[in-house]
């Protein structure tokens, strides 16, 4: 450990490490026969050097044990990890030197060399074999952190204008337009041999020689060249860009990459850095710019659908866990909320498979994997109809358990979320009504009608609401429900209110069953109230579905308590107690307001009242949506 400090004390940016900077500025040339690698093993050791002045606290560890060596040419720039946990210093500008027009114009000419695709890999002369370090993984990372200085500082101004965003942009391009970097080396392609020019337009170009700690560090010099700023996340649109993306996604390549010794960037934690590297650069061209320019999403959504990202992204979930679905699982939810050519994908691709659910919903899966993986599958039941059944998939997923689990989940937005899901899971038909009392998701339920959380109060009124919508069959099950139901009547929020008063006129929509209870726990007093209560702006409709009132009654609490009135007009009890709860002069008191929404719904009781009274008091049965 001393002798570590010692040797990072020792690279502290000061007039020493200036001064070699200085002399491997110099030496950063592309050179032809025996002298071809000099330039390489510059940009290595420069970028050395230069981690300490772009990250001042030093190189972070990365989850691989191969970054452990901050030395090592190559050895993953990991500028972004290292940026999040270094100190809050201000990063040190290298020397000017390295930043000149001639400098940066010879970093390019170095990554833009296309050596040949035959033969040992460029370094196992100084390494021995099996090589471990591919010829470009030091000026590769030499740009990651030259770029990683960002476009607003003189350092990263610099190094765009000279060039090497495009470089590294171009030099990820090529794998895209050659189909990949697998030639004959060992790792991937890792093929030596070379020759000035050699290559060819289709050729592979340096991607042949990078390790994977040099493939994670070009992902990592792009990401930084994608910037808004800098040259734009449109730059990662283009078809060979994305095609390149999907190879390191492939099986192929993880296969490779997981056979290759972790302690050189390979084996499970070299599987993630590619993966999470990826999944990124994938997704970042999906992200609005300020003022809506840069990529169409539209074009870029179909682009993704074509090439079937979603298949790729199943894959990679069914081999990461915890913190490491956070990426692939955010990017995956943002496609199926898109597009329900996503949603389809992810079906097909096994992305409802139990075991890819289960270790996605599990315990040790921190809030925003649980939060964006409920948006998948809630989003998924929302979709269902004839023509793409979800149900029938979501039912052989088996989540009850999990489901169970996360309604008394610590972190609000799980519970919100879950329940919004068992809405949907209810939105269009009673396929679950039988599974939501079998497997006990219903006490859970009602119980989140009393949560801290007003968005888990929205969304459990508008579940249980559509819980009851369909037929009576959880009549008795949803019974205890009344009583907190009555209570969010009062409730802060509008659009809570409104779905705890469409819940209630759905209580007695398929039967008089629990008309008693619901005079017992004074709900039709309340909804009398919540009709006279004043009415506000109308904003867009929480939890839509089943659980509302009509379908042009827009969210209101006051219009869909109306209509949930009349569902209790139809049954002789309940329509006994509004009589002589003074209905009538509710409807008085309305009949000025000029919305023709609410005069429908007041016409729709009075017809009620009148068809009871023609029909000799007698219960009407069920009422429809009339």
């Amino acid at each position: 450990a001393a002798a570590a400090a010692v040797a990072q004390s020792a690279m502290v940016p000061g007039p020493s490490t200036d001064d070699a900077l200085r002399r491997l500025a110099g030496m950063l040339q592309l050179a032809s026969g025996e002298g071809l690698t000099l330039g390489y093993v510059a940009a290595g050791a420069a970028a050395a050097y230069l981690r300490f002045y772009a990250h001042p606290a030093g190189p972070a560890p990365s989850s691989s044990s191969s970054s452990s060596n901050p030395g090592a040419m190559g050895g993953g720039a990991s500028s972004r990890g290292a940026a999040a946990s270094s100190s809050s210093a201000s990063p040190h500008p290298p020397p000017s030197e390295l930043l000149s027009p001639a400098r940066l114009a010879s970093l390019v000419r170095l990554l833009k060399y296309h050596p040949a695709t035959s033969g040992s890999p460029a370094l196992e002369a100084l390494e021995g074999a099996p090589a471990r370090t591919g010829l470009f993984d030091g000026v590769v990372s030499l740009a990651a952190l030259l770029l990683s200085y960002g476009p607003a500082s003189d350092t990263g101004c610099a190094v765009l204008a000279g060039g090497l965003g495009g470089a590294v942009v171009s030099l990820m391009a090529a794998g895209g337009r050659s189909g990949g970097m697998y030639g004959t080396g060992t790792y991937g392609g890792g093929a030596g041999g070379t020759t000035m020019g050699g290559g060819g337009g289709g050729a592979p170009g340096g991607l042949l020689e990078l390790s994977p700690r040099g493939v994670v560090a070009l992902m990592e010099a792009v990401h930084h060249a994608a910037a808004p700023e800098a040259e734009g996340p449109q730059v990662l649109s283009s078809p060979p860009l994305l095609s390149f993306l999907l190879l390191l996604l492939g099986e192929r390549h993880q296969g490779a990459l997981g056979a290759w010794p972790p302690s050189a960037g390979g084996g499970r934690p070299g599987c993630f850095q590619a993966c999470v590297h990826a999944v990124d650069l994938v997704g970042r061209p999906l992200t609005p710019l300020p003022g809506g320019e840069g990529v169409e999403p539209s074009a870029y959504q179909d682009m993704l659908a074509a090439e079937n990202v979603m298949g790729h992204l199943v894959r990679v979930l069914d081999s990461l866990e915890s913190e490491e679905l956070l990426l692939p699982v955010n990017l995956a939810s943002r496609l199926v909320l898109s597009n329900t050519a996503f949603a389809q994908q992810f079906i097909a691709a096994g992305g409802l498979a139990p075991a890819t659910l289960s270790r996605c919903l599990s315990e040790s899966s921190p809030p925003p994997v649980l939060v964006d993986v409920l948006l998948i599958v809630s989003q998924l039941a929302r979709l269902n109809k004839d023509s793409f059944n979800t149900y029938e998939h979501l039912a052989r997923a088996n989540i009850y358990s999990q489901i169970r689990r996360l309604l008394t989940h610590p972190d609000a937005a799980v519970r919100s979320r879950v329940c919004n899901l068992v809405g949907n899971m209810c939105r269009h038909s009673a396929y679950f009504y039988g599974a939501l009392e079998r497997h006990g998701l219903l006490p859970p339920l009602i119980d989140r009608c009393a949560d801290p959380d007003k968005t888990t109060r929205k969304f459990a009124c508008f579940a249980i609401g559509n819980a009851g919508f369909h037929n009576a069959s959880l009549y008795g099950a949803l019974e205890p429900a009344i009583s907190p139901l009555v209570a969010l009547l009062r409730d802060e929020e509008d659009k809570t209110r409104a779905n705890a008063a469409g819940a209630l006129g759905n209580l007695v929509r398929n039967s008089s069953a629990l008309c008693g209870e619901l005079i017992r726990a004074g709900a039709l007093r309340a909804l009398l109230d919540t009709a006279l209560s004043p009415e506000r702006p109308a904003g867009p409709a929480g939890g839509k579905g089943g659980a509302g009132g009509g379908a042009d009654a827009g969210g209101s609490p006051v219009k869909i308590a109306l209509f949930s009135l009349g569902n209790m007009c139809a049954h002789r009890e309940c329509r006994e107690t509004l009589i002589a709860l003074g209905v009538q002069d509710v409807i008085r008191r309305l009949s000025t307001n000029p919305d023709p929404t609410q005069q429908k719904y007041l016409q729709r009781i009075q017809q009620k009242l009148q068809a009871g009274v023609q029909a000799g008091g007698g219960a009407q049965g069920a009422a429809g949506a009339g």
